[in-house]
């Protein structure tokens, strides 16, 4: 008691001590946060613009009339969004007993939710070959684009595949040393429903059964493959590579240590924030390529071959999602269950307490 009350009265001072610096640090954070979810920018307007001519020195000046307001930017605000849903949830974590409706009525939109999309899906093939049919009809020279294309497909399909059957099952295998591929074969089924809509968030049904079917604990599944779906797309980080490459051999640059370094990097951190549609990739490559200073004038050509390499990538990222929740189902699982084991028996016993302890009232009751 003695020492907790001396660390008590530690922290206490050392927070009295530092009041100045937390609270300009929360001041910068909470600053930060409402100037990025307000998104209010300053915007300068151009009135007047005149030109004269001096005489004396034989130069020209010009004169710029700007009018400055504030303004504020269109859009949805996401910051917002993810902003309040913390809040909503933390509060709702502070009197669960009263909150439980709520829990309840979210558990219940996420089941009608899952039968919408499980629906969505046995409509997408004839969509998705709808869509595929209009871009070839656009291509005036599908030959020669196909002819040019084939190398470069070539070269993300090889990497997509050793990606898929040689890197991630040697990461499962080193950290469960057990053979990967069975989980391969019996995820093959959300896979293909990946590559069919190009989205890992529209068959997250589907990944869930294939999670179920391999045998994973629930809790885990659930947590892991939202998250992971979220921020793991290593399928896209080959083609956004391969792509910035083959810009800038088209371009007749020779990349150096700098650049090759600028687009490892930037490819890595962009894949945490693409968001899981179709063909979101383009977007990161131009924004890599102008950071390493490629031109990127024949970004439209990829797009001839991209619903194909965006297809067969996303298949490599829902292999991967669920090779990622087995990895973490495998190290966590038995601890899991055998927490829940011990909370079932003690949830017994003390059923079996109160069960004696009612019948000896019942019993002192009667007599």
């Amino acid at each position: 008691m003695g020492c907790c009350k001396c660390s008590r009265e530690c922290m206490i001072g050392w927070f009295k001590d530092n009041a100045l610096l937390l609270l300009t640090l929360v001041g910068v954070i909470v600053g930060f946060v409402l100037a990025v979810a307000i998104k209010v920018y300053t915007e300068y307007d151009l009135l007047e613009s005149t030109s004269t001519n001096n005489v004396t020195n034989k130069t020209e000046i010009d004169v710029v009339v700007l009018s400055k307001s504030v303004s504020h930017s269109s859009g949805t605000n996401y910051l917002g969004i993810l902003i309040f849903s913390m809040a909503f949830g933390m509060a709702m974590s502070v009197e669960p007993e009263h909150t439980n409706v709520m829990l309840q009525f979210f558990n219940a939109m996420k089941t009608i939710i899952f039968k919408i999309l499980t629906v969505v899906l046995w409509t997408l093939p004839i969509a998705t070959t709808s869509l595929i049919a209009g871009a070839l009809l656009k291509i005036d020279d599908l030959l020669g684009v196909m002819v040019s294309l084939g190398v470069f497909s070539a070269t993300v399909i090889a990497g997509l595949f050793i990606h898929t059957f040689c890197t991630i099952p040697l990461v499962y295998f080193i950290w469960t040393r057990r053979n990967p591929y069975v989980i391969l074969f019996k995820s093959a089924r959300s896979s293909i429903v990946v590559v069919v809509i190009r989205s890992s968030i529209g068959a997250m049904p589907e990944i869930f059964k294939s999670c179920e079917r391999i045998g994973m604990h629930e809790k885990i599944y659930d947590f892991v493959v939202p998250l992971a779906i979220n921020f793991k797309k290593d399928g896209s980080t080959v083609f956004i590579t391969c792509s910035c490459i083959w810009l800038a051999q088209t371009e007749g640059i020779t990349l150096d240590a700098g650049q090759i370094v600028t687009i490892a990097i930037m490819t890595a951190a962009l894949s945490l924030c693409l968001p899981g549609i179709p063909s979101t990739s383009l977007v990161a490559i131009a924004t890599i390529a102008s950071s390493a200073g490629i031109p990127y004038n024949n970004i439209g050509v990829l797009i001839a071959m991209e619903w194909l390499l965006d297809a067969i990538r996303s298949g490599v990222n829902g292999a991967s999602h669920v090779i990622n929740t087995a990895i973490v189902d495998a190290k966590m699982a038995p601890e899991m269950r055998l927490v829940e084991t011990v909370i079932q028996k003690r949830r017994k016993a003390n059923e079996m307490d109160d069960a004696k302890n009612l019948a000896v009232a019942t019993e002192n009751t009667t007599l």
